[in-house]
């Protein structure tokens, strides 16, 4: 990546929001560098201790927090499934594309098929 895109307000890269010199995000807690992975996993760290009041002792825990620690019943049934569902951009606004990724988009759709009329209707294809 051209080091002067660091030099670039994030609202004009739409791309690695946050970023600022040498790649430091102030926005991430846990994180030196940004990336949309770590961005997407401290959202729903946030979400899950919101939702759940607390975090299990296996995650991190944020500087000023009052440091609850969620029994395993309390993680298995609250904790982690917060953690499984998929980030929405209300959930996680900031979260940007990494700027020197592509990213793909792809639907599967099914569709029953005959073979026998498939077959009979391509035959002198």
């Amino acid at each position: 990546m051209d080091p002067a895109v660091h030099d670039l307000p994030p609202s004009s890269k739409k791309c690695g929001a946050g970023v600022g010199p040498h790649g430091t995000t102030p926005s991430l807690e846990f994180h030196r560098r940004h990336s949309y992975p770590a961005c997407v996993f401290e959202c729903q760290l946030r979400r899950a201790r919101r939702n759940c009041s607390g975090t299990p002792w296996e995650y991190p825990a944020p500087d000023g927090d009052d440091g609850t620690v969620l029994p395993q019943h309390l993680a298995r049934r609250c904790f982690e499934p917060r953690m499984e569902e998929p980030p929405t951009h209300r959930d996680c606004p900031g979260c940007a594309a990494d700027c020197d990724g592509t990213e793909y988009a792809y639907r599967v759709r099914e569709r029953s098929v005959d073979v026998e009329e498939w077959c009979k209707k391509n035959e002198n294809r």
